[in-house]
């Protein structure tokens, strides 16, 4: 075997090829990351003025990996992780505003005086000119306007202080005459040599209220506000949002603004390829020193010919979010085989495990926009064939599950099943990653992974659930 840069113990296999979680992740992301340069070159960052800044994926599909990334290494003055850190900002949603518009106004002032206030707070990263610029006109600026129009501002020392609570219960129409371009000479020197980098991920662990109905709204005036930072600012800021698909359904299924907004979001996808480099980075990661073609033979000794095909096929085939499954996955053959060996036999055992989590993170990533989605896929496919023609479904999902007395009454309060259709629940359930299709002849099925949008929906004639849920729903 290739000489192994870590321990067997226990812990160290729990986590052999590292947590599923990026967040929690020891050490550096860039000797784990896989690079998308096709991703990298369209996003908004580094010396560009322009890009995409919405990054929209499954849970587990890579946002919180790409950002840590992104924050390793773009060569940036100053590097603001956005996240449940920041107790400034984790309010409900409904107190920022109504409206995307208040939402956005709020949002703006909020984050670039946040934003004025971290580099006083680091003003030796920062020229003379720029600090005392900052403190003696945008600060000033700043207080004199809101401390006018809310009463809710001073300035203490170098810092610029808004009263969040009395913000949030003022009228929004005190910010529309303080827009992103009064911060924008004083923040903008800066910046002026090396760019400021924002990173948003997990905003519903952030801005509560996701079960709410209002989110949505929230979500757009998120996106408007990043849109005015990122065009304000053009390459000095950059403002990045990292968004779950569940989440950005919430914003996309009814949108005010999404035809201006579109242009600037991109989806994370992966294809069988990408899955498959991603699990040998890994792999090498942990065995620096293995100089073979395929980095997979070191942690499969005395394999067969054909071995590694199996189990890159086992891991593809149960793949339904993207890095995250195939890296938990691993992980748990590794911990029941007691050693860093990857077998046929130990995937297989740990598939049981793998596909009950895989079912609860339907609540997770969607329970906010499909409440109780895991119940109800539980209730009705349990049992059920693993593959359907689209008559057989549409059959199905009009007598045994609209029409089913019992189902029914269980989700008597919950608006989108009270509203669907037969083709709106498909939809639904092909949002969630449940379900997967294949148009006219073709041999494998399309799941949301590798079709966000479900482009070809309409004409698909076969639908299959897909496998990382049947072996817990005991599909036939």
């Amino acid at each position: 075997m290739a000489d192994l840069e870590a321990t067997s113990k226990a812990e160290d296999l729990t986590f052999f090829f590292g947590h599923p979680d990026a967040t929690f992740d020891k050490g550096k992301m860039k000797p784990f990351f896989l690079p998308n340069r096709t991703l990298l070159d369209s996003l908004k960052y580094g010396a560009r003025g322009a890009g995409k800044f919405i990054v929209v994926g499954q849970k587990g599909s890579g946002k919180t990996a790409l950002a840590r990334y992104l924050a390793e290494t773009t060569k940036s003055k100053l590097v603001w992780n956005l996240n449940v850190r920041e107790p400034f900002f984790s309010r409900s949603v409904g107190q920022l505003g109504a409206y995307e518009s208040e939402i956005e106004l709020v949002l703006v002032n909020l984050i670039l005086s946040s934003l004025a206030n971290l580099v006083m707070a680091r003003k030796s990263d920062f020229s003379e000119a720029a600090t005392k610029n900052l403190e003696r006109n945008l600060h000033v600026s700043l207080a004199e306007h809101f401390q006018k129009v809310l009463k809710a501002s001073k300035v203490k020392t170098r810092f610029f202080e808004l009263d969040l609570d009395l913000v949030l219960k003022a009228e929004k129409t005190a910010f529309v005459d303080y827009g992103a371009d009064k911060y924008a000479e004083s923040l903008g020197l800066c910046f002026s040599e090396k760019p400021g980098l924002i990173l948003l991920d997990d905003i519903d662990d952030l801005f509560l209220g996701a079960e709410q109905e209002g989110y949505g709204r929230f979500v757009e005036g998120l996106c408007r506000a990043a849109r005015t930072i990122n065009t304000v600012f053009e390459e000095r800021i950059h403002f990045l949002i990292f968004l779950k698909y569940g989440v950005f359904r919430l914003f996309f299924d009814s949108p005010k603004d999404y035809d201006k907004l579109r242009p600037f979001i991109t989806l994370l996808e992966w294809d069988r390829q990408g899955l498959e480099d991603a699990l040998r980075k890994r792999v090498r990661t942990r065995f620096p020193k293995y100089t073979g073609d395929d980095p997979l033979e070191a942690v499969m000794p005395n394999h067969r010919p054909e071995e590694v095909k199996e189990v890159l096929d086992f891991f593809i085939r149960l793949c339904a979010g993207g890095p995250r499954d195939v890296i938990d996955l691993g992980n748990r053959a590794i911990e029941l085989a007691g050693e860093p060996v990857l077998r046929p036999e130990n995937l297989a055992k740990a598939e049981e495990g793998f596909s009950r989590e895989r079912l609860n993170l339907l609540h997770s990533e969607y329970g906010f926009r499909y409440p109780r989605i895991q119940e109800l896929v539980e209730m009705c496919f349990s049992g059920r064939p693993a593959e359907w023609t689209r008559a057989n479904l549409l059959k199905f999902l009009e007598i045994d599950v609209l029409g089913n007395g019992r189902t029914s009454r269980a989700f008597d309060k919950v608006e989108y099943f009270l509203t669907a259709t037969p083709e709106r629940l498909l939809k639904h359930l092909f949002s969630v990653g449940f379900l997967g299709y294949t148009v006219g002849g073709a041999a494998d099925p399309v799941f949301v992974l590798r079709d966000p949008n479900g482009s070809a929906l309409g004409k698909a004639t076969r639908f299959v659930v897909h496998p990382a849920y049947r072996h817990t729903l005991g599909c036939t």
